[in-house]
């Protein structure tokens, strides 16, 4: 991977907007529980705007990798990761990777201690990537109606 691909954090702008929207509807149908069969994928990405934090990856101004995630919570100091995504084309190449390290540096710098993300239990290639970046199978939290398994990493590096 050459250093063309690096990630971005996204700031606000309705160009933005629409990009993240388009990302979303296409990778909506690649999850064992569709997008939005979860949230209204036009209301979601107005919340994220407003409370997450978007790195993303573009190849010729186009999404191709995407991870959402929240470093809001001052009292806990959780941070949670509610999606992450890569174009079909673009998977095993070493974006997600990317997407997350760059993450763990913001969590950090905004005193995140813990960090969770949830998944369906089918989807094993997930489970196992965030198992690779030091995540655990974690038991405590309960699961929701898509989300059998949570995961959670207590040391960020």
């Amino acid at each position: 991977m050459n250093n063309k691909y690096l990630p971005i954090l996204m700031n606000d702008t309705k160009f933005n907007r629409d990009r993240l929207y388009k990302f979303l509807s296409l990778m909506n149908k690649d999850y064992p529980v569709s997008l939005d069969n979860k949230v209204n994928l036009k209301s979601y990405v107005e919340k994220v705007f407003s409370l997450g934090n978007i790195l993303v990856i573009l190849e010729h101004d186009m999404i191709i990798a995407c991870l959402i995630f929240y470093s809001n919570n001052f009292e806990s100091f959780e941070g949670v990761y509610p999606f992450l995504g890569v174009a079909k084309k673009y998977r095993k190449k070493g974006f997600a990777e990317l997407l997350i390290k760059e993450s763990f540096k913001i969590m950090k710098e905004k005193g995140m201690k813990k960090l969770y993300t949830f998944t369906h239990r089918d989807n094993v290639a997930a489970i196992n990537f965030y198992i690779k970046m030091g995540f655990e199978l974690e038991s405590s939290r309960p699961a929701n109606y898509s989300y059998n398994v949570s995961l959670i990493k207590e040391n960020i590096d």
